[in-house]
């Protein structure tokens, strides 16, 4: 074989290999256990209608690609609150997801800069609040508190600054816990107020629901944004997870609706 032919077929060789790592996530995970369990009517753009669904951070399995095996070595276990409502997700469901910096494309908003502005907020609402981390002790917040969090992030994430729990691209309905979890939702919200501009950049958060079981990305389905800051209590600190830690969605279900929460 020709010199100029052993360097193309070495070339080729060398992209696929190249496209092979990209393809593959490097993450996955499991959906274990909500936390305190609240339920509630959710409407935004993209359903239907309402639709009943859990609300509230959830325990992520998470495990790292190896690229040595190829395998998915585990990594810790992560509370996670939802950024991405729609998708669907069951529990101990698997799919994966890459690390990303970016502003989630559930973020809705007029123009880049006013999404942006929205992202910082959500950041700085749930790590100001560290209280869903925990599952028990002083520091732990109740069902009602943790449905509120992942609400106030809902409605900033579809609304913007225009926090109306009735109007919007984001509605709560009735809940298992009446108006409370809509009360500590404004609370949350009146706290960001305060929120720094800029303040989620660099944060990483999940990037996840678009990969297949194989590798292979897909473009149709919305992704299960996941965010997250800290490791669970007990268990020890990875390299590969900062402290401040971002990922996709503290709201996924224990159903199989088109989100990916749980229908009840």
């Amino acid at each position: 074989m020709r010199k100029t032919h052993l360097i193309a077929l070495a070339a080729i060789l060398m992209l696929a290999v190249c496209a092979t790592t990209y393809a593959a996530p490097g993450y996955q995970l499991i959906l274990r256990n909500p936390m305190p369990a609240a339920t509630g009517n959710i409407w935004t753009t993209g359903l239907s209608g309402y639709e009943n669904c859990y609300i509230g951070p959830l325990t992520l399995e998470v495990r790292k690609l190896n690229a040595q095996t190829g395998t998915y070595d585990f990594l810790t276990y992560q509370r996670s609150l939802c950024v991405d409502i729609l998708g669907t997700i069951t529990a101990n469901g698997v799919w994966y997801a890459d690390l990303a910096t970016d502003v989630p494309n559930g973020v809705l908003g007029a123009d880049a800069a006013a999404k942006s502005a929205s992202w910082d907020r959500i950041v700085w609402m749930a790590q100001k609040n560290p209280g869903w981390t925990y599952t028990e002790g002083p520091d732990a917040f109740d069902a009602v508190q943790n449905a509120g969090l992942q609400v106030a992030i809902w409605e900033v994430l579809r609304d913007g600054s225009n926090f109306d729990l009735a109007n919007g691209n984001f509605k709560l309905g009735s809940t298992s816990a009446g108006t409370s979890i809509a009360d500590a939702a404004q609370q949350f919200f009146a706290a960001s107020n305060n929120y720094t501009s800029g303040y989620a950049n660099g944060r990483l958060y999940f990037e996840a629901g678009n990969w297949d079981a194989n590798g292979n990305k897909i473009t149709s389905q919305n992704g299960q944004d996941q965010l997250f800051f800290i490791i669970e209590p007990n268990s020890p600190p990875v390299p590969e997870f900062p402290a401040a830690m971002l990922s996709p969605l503290g709201l996924i279900a224990v159903g199989a609706i088109r989100r990916r929460f749980a229908k009840r």
